[in-house]
């Protein structure tokens, strides 16, 4: 594959692949669902990019909570709120 580029849906069908297992196996794996042909080294660098800038992600957010610029999203489904339900009468 030409360049350095992976489109988002392809970096992400990536990374789950390279999850499985060995990065040839993914590479494997890339080849034969999506006929896409990848090396198993640009396999790996793009895995590990995306690793990379998802812990970068991480890390900025976590300072921003911390210092109080940002508000930590509650779970999901939030376990102490109801579930947003219509509470309006039915209509006869």
């Amino acid at each position: 594959m030409a360049g350095t580029f992976l489109s988002p849906g392809l970096a992400a069908v990536n990374d789950t692949a390279a999850a499985t297992g060995p990065f040839a196996k993914a590479a494997g794996l890339l080849e034969d669902l999506a006929g896409v042909q990848l090396t198993v080294k640009r396999v790996e660098r793009a895995a590990g990019a995306s690793g990379a800038a998802r812990s970068a992600a991480l890390r900025e957010r976590s300072a921003l909570i911390a210092g109080r610029k940002m508000a930590p999203m509650p779970p999901q489904p939030c376990p102490d709120m109801p579930t947003a339900r219509s509470t309006a009468p039915a209509s006869p």
